[in-house]
């Protein structure tokens, strides 16, 4: 189990405590925070307690969430602190690691020093051969190719010797460099103090896990159609960043679709009914008195309550072809983590970014969508249904079409199995005519007091013979609906008939919307109908409004 500081009230007794170094092995990233985990070693000679501190965390680290967790040996918690210090954050593990990469530099450039003196000999063995010739000691012609072949071979390996040393020369200073800051940095950090008991002389192996603020992943999107609105691809690509005073160095990085926040649900409000005050009483009437809220349980200026709460969780031949490493989902019902194949580093300097997360599977219908009374443009656009495994998240897209990018859309949060709308821009290749062929009025006769409005419209649709291949388009247009009994609106002349199935009759009843699908081949053209009738006394002066 994990054992917190919240878990025991323990004070570490006054004693000199060794630094143990940890390895950052995990990061899960939230919007906002992240959860930090660590490994680190405890070796004791014999029995009994043994007391250590592990720095630095950073100072943004929240005191109740760090834990530790003995994963292998033969030891006990007995008890841990959080504290805070100001110093020289880099004199503990850090700067080991910083001395431990110039060693092994230093180490690599002594061993790269034998491959000059081997060059050397070569070339040396080259030059005697040269001073034999000079000297007529050798007259075989086969000799002086060999010379020219070696001496060019033996100089290429000299060049590159040269650059790998100057390349090993700068690593090392720039490490210096820094180990020369060290001494120079002092800001505040936080250091875990703890107690363990060992049953048995040995190694112990443990977990240290803290939150940290300052962190954050949003999800992006890369959507590729093809020309012809046969295919659309989706990449799925998250955007990293963090200020949490710590980099993550060669990690394995989770990002978790779960948003950290309060836990508790909504209290049930008091709702109550006061009759309006007495002519006279506004003084002491506009409200309840402090009594009487008292009496209803209710308390002025609330606060809202909060709760606290954990974070995090544990994620789990024979052919020359190896596919390449994929991130990984891990569904948890609400919420999903993407585990990324390869180790990661995160710097903390805010930068943004972009990892790669998968390609998203999407089923796609393409059409061409109308509405002629508002545009004489035919907007290109696609139904896609999520067909993979994991959820789409709520996020900007930018969209290319074939080779052209068109702009940025953005996806709604879908689950596999929704569906949703991509808008791809104008399509070129699809013309439109809106006019009005019919603007009636008919006057009431002798026994008559209605008056009766037509008007009727026509829309022409061409197709360019450049179009690759049919298109399906969904015309969509609306008629005045009545809001006043007296005026009475119907629907005439319509052709070819509107589409009749249960949404579009819902659009139609509820908002006057009426829709047409027609399929085009390239070159072809269609007219399509349609118009209305109002009928109203002739006492009443309707007015046409639009929103």
């Amino acid at each position: 189990m994990f054992f917190t500081p919240l878990m025991l009230g323990l004070i570490l007794p006054m004693q000199e405590l060794k630094a143990i170094p940890s390895t950052m092995e995990r990061v899960t990233v939230y919007n906002g925070k992240a959860l930090v985990e660590r490994s680190f070693n405890v070796h004791a000679a014999e029995v009994g307690l043994v007391s250590f501190e592990i720095f630095p965390l950073p100072i943004l680290a929240e005191n109740s969430s760090v834990q530790i967790r003995l994963k292998s040996g033969a030891a006990v918690m007995q008890g841990l602190e959080v504290r805070q210090r100001v110093g020289h954050a880099m004199e503990g593990t850090k700067r080991d690691e910083l001395r431990l990469r110039v060693d092994r530099l230093n180490a690599e450039r002594r061993d790269h020093a034998a491959g000059k003196a081997a060059i050397q000999a070569g070339q040396g063995y080259v030059e005697a051969i040269i001073q034999a010739v000079a000297q007529g000691e050798i007259l075989d012609e086969t000799v002086f190719t060999f010379v020219q072949e070696k001496s060019s071979e033996l100089d290429k390996k000299l060049a590159r010797w040269e650059a790998r040393d100057r390349e090993l020369q700068a690593e090392i200073e720039d490490l210096r460099l820094q180990l020369g800051k060290v001494g120079q940095e002092t800001r505040p950090f936080k250091v875990v103090q703890a107690m363990v008991h060992f049953e048995s002389p040995g190694e112990a192996i443990f977990e240290l896990s803290y939150i940290v603020s300052r962190a954050w992943w949003k999800p992006s999107y890369d959507v590729r159609v093809l020309p012809d609105l046969t295919g659309v691809s989706v990449e799925l690509v998250a955007q990293v960043n963090q200020r949490t005073d710590e980099d993550w160095e060669d990690v394995t990085l989770l990002l978790s679709t779960a948003a950290p926040q309060r836990l508790n649900p909504p209290e049930l409000p008091q709702r109550w009914i006061n009759l309006p005050p007495e002519p006279g009483s506004i003084g002491t009437d506009l409200a309840l008195q402090e009594s009487e809220l008292e009496s209803l349980g209710i308390e002025r200026n609330r606060a809202p309550a909060t709760a606290g709460g954990r974070f995090g969780g544990r994620a789990g031949g024979g052919k020359a072809f190896f596919a390449a490493p994929e991130v990984t989902v891990q569904g948890f019902g609400l919420t999903h983590h993407f585990i990324l194949p390869v180790k990661k580093t995160i710097r903390s300097d805010g930068e943004l970014v972009r990892l790669p997360l998968r390609k998203m599977p999407l089923a796609v219908e393409p059409e061409r969508y109308l509405v002629p009374s508002v545009s004489e443009k035919a907007f290109l656009r696609a139904d896609v249904v999520l067909t993979g495994d994991a959820p789409f998240l709520a996020g900007p897209a930018k969209i290319y079409l074939g080779p052209d990018y068109l702009g940025e859309a953005a996806f709604k949060i879908m689950r596999p199995g929704d569906s949703t709308t991509l808008d791809l821009g104008i399509d070129p290749n699809l013309t439109l005519k809106y006019e009005l062929i019919k603007d009636e009025r008919d006057d009431p006769g002798f026994l008559s007091s209605t008056v009766h409005l037509t008007r009727l419209y026509r829309t022409v649709i061409k197709l360019s013979s450049d179009a690759q291949g049919p298109v399906t388009i969904l015309v969509e247009d609306v008629l005045p609906i009545s809001n006043d009994d007296r005026v009475e609106v119907s629907a005439v002349q319509l052709n070819p008939a509107p589409l009749d199935d249960e949404d579009s009759m819902k659009l139609r009843e509820e908002k006057g919307v009426y829709r047409w699908r027609i399929q085009m081949s390239p070159g072809a053209s269609q007219n399509i109908f349609w118009g209305y009738e109002v009928a109203f006394d002739k006492d009443l002066h309707p007015v046409f409004l639009e929103n």
